[in-house]
């Protein structure tokens, strides 16, 4: 649901797009590493662009 809000209401270039991935996969990649849950920073990265 996120997601789709954010994209509607955006209405958000490619670029911005990209910028917003990158900040939700530090994101993610911070919650995951505090959680002992991601090996590497790249299944964080497959997991933010698999909803582009």
């Amino acid at each position: 649901l996120l997601y789709v809000i954010s994209f509607r209401q955006l209405n958000a270039t490619k670029t911005e797009l990209l910028r917003l991935m990158a900040t939700w996969a530090n994101q993610f990649k911070t919650c995951f590493e505090g959680l002992g849950g991601v090996e590497s920073p790249a299944d964080v990265r497959q997991f933010s662009f698999s909803f582009l």
